[in-house]
């Protein structure tokens, strides 16, 4: 037995499934609230566009969680006079978005893990309209937004040295002139955050450094408030394609391929050249021993030539010779087919996962149950290692730091708040599923036969 808070006595094992079914309940509800928020800022739809990222240019950046005004509607009926009024909500939520790479810079000493480093910096365009916008918002600094826009935009500006083409030759779109705003996340000395109107706690001014977000425009301070996060975390993740040694940037397909790019490349080059040598023959003539009755030296069809015989040439058959470039096309095709192999190879992606097994020279699968699934489980084990990265790299952190803020929020319900961990399971299941759909494909030709006692 096990005395309770009130003084009653319960049994031992009552007490842990309650504790159990308490803690299993509000972790659910705390999922569902993550969750929610997902669906609401599309956040899947950033997710995928790291992972496109990641296996274009090494490394997919995400962001979050970060505040939005998130607007909604509502309709109320006033009862009485039965007038339906529309009355728009707006609040703060929670959200995440896809980073392009090129606009990250983490503290170059940070190693592998961005969050070891002391800063993290991001780099963001805004239009002029857009400034003027936020300076109707009470947290910019107007004066400063204002002097901005007066000088007109500083730095390189998004686009400004490759132009977009628009389709005709000679041609360019130019952007807009667009401002270069850095969002800068590290600590702060409480005096700088002063200088910048931030009200600060008791405790906060005794700290040497206070985790802080300040919005830069024109080497200009536009906005600072103290880290949303009481963690103090930065909220971003990286996902590299493949990890890279003491960097947190990762390398991508076309990085990985690239020798294999260059062989096919030249072995393509050198086929199609060949090709053209090879479809014409080479024609000489001894000189003055032949002459075109037209006058003009050309190979045509039913063309008459005159023969002039000579002291030494008296054959025309000698007078005009035929040499053919000889073609080396399965040689070539030979070279092809070796880059693709070694492609496949560097990149750990192999055709198989294209849905092609029929490639020249390859050992090929059994065509049986046994042998496809023993094949299909080979092939997905890099997308498998893939997939677990994302939950490692991404899943993991950012759910954590979507926890955090649920913790700290007064807008997630008390019984969804306790002392939680984050399992990351989806990735790697919908793998598993897939698998195991393929195989109930195959084996459900099994059914029929009473011998397997297979229950549909």
């Amino acid at each position: 037995p096990v005395t309770l808070s009130d003084g009653t006595t319960a049994r031992a094992e009552d007490v842990v499934a309650a504790a159990i079914s308490k803690a299993k309940e509000s972790a659910e509800g705390m999922a569902r609230w993550v969750e929610d928020k997902f669906v609401e800022g599309n956040v899947y739809a950033h997710l995928r566009q790291i992972i496109e990222d990641a296996g274009r240019l090494g490394t997919g950046v995400v962001k979050g969680p970060y505040a939005v005004a998130r607007k909604s509607r509502k309709w109320t009926t006033d009862r009485a006079t039965g007038i339906t009024a529309l009355e728009m909500l707006i609040k703060n939520e929670p959200t995440s978005r896809r980073i392009d790479p090129r606009d990250a810079f983490p503290d170059p000493s940070c190693g592998e893990d961005i969050h070891s480093g002391s800063y993290f910096i991001e780099r963001d365009y805004l239009t002029a309209r857009g400034l003027r916008d936020l300076a109707l918002l009470d947290d910019y600094d107007t004066g400063a937004i204002l002097a901005a826009l007066m000088e007109g935009p500083k730095g390189r500006g998004r686009d400004r040295d490759n132009s977009r083409t628009n389709g005709r030759v000679g041609e360019s779109t130019q952007d807009t002139e667009v401002f270069e705003v850095y969002y800068y996340y590290g600590d702060c000395t409480p005096d700088d955050l002063l200088a910048m109107d931030v009200e600060l706690t008791d405790e906060e001014l005794y700290l040497g450094g206070i985790p802080a977000v300040v919005t830069m425009l024109n080497d200009r301070a536009i906005k600072a408030v103290v880290n949303p996060l009481e963690t103090g975390e930065f909220p971003y993740d990286f996902f590299p394609w493949e990890p890279v040694a003491d960097q947190p940037w990762g390398r991508g397909v076309p990085n990985k391929m690239a020798t294999a790019q260059v062989i096919l490349n030249s072995a393509v080059r050198a086929l199609l050249e060949n090709a053209g040598l090879s479809a014409g023959v080479q024609i000489a003539i001894t000189e003055g021993a032949l002459s075109p009755v037209n006058g003009r030296y050309e190979i045509t069809g039913r063309k008459l030539w005159k023969f002039k015989p000579t002291d030494t040439l008296t054959d025309v058959n000698k007078a005009m010779a035929v040499f053919k470039i000889p073609s080396v096309q399965e040689e070539l095709s030979a070279i092809i087919q070796f880059a693709l192999t070694m492609a496949d190879e560097l990149t750990n992606l192999p055709q198989l996962l294209q849905g092609q097994n029929n490639r020249e020279g390859e050992v090929k699968a059994p065509q049986t149950l046994g042998g496809m699934s023993m094949l299909m489980n080979a092939a997905n084990a890099p997308l498998r290692v893939i997939a677990k990265q994302f939950d490692d790299y991404v899943i993991v952190r950012h759910l954590r730091r979507y926890y955090d803020w649920g913790m700290q929020s007064p807008d997630v319900p008390n019984e969804y708040k306790g002392d939680h961990q984050i399992k990351a399971l989806g990735s790697t299941s919908m793998m598993q599923r897939d698998a195991g759909r393929e195989f109930l494909l195959q084996a459900y030709g099994m059914v029929s036969d009473p011998e397997y006692m297979i229950d549909k």
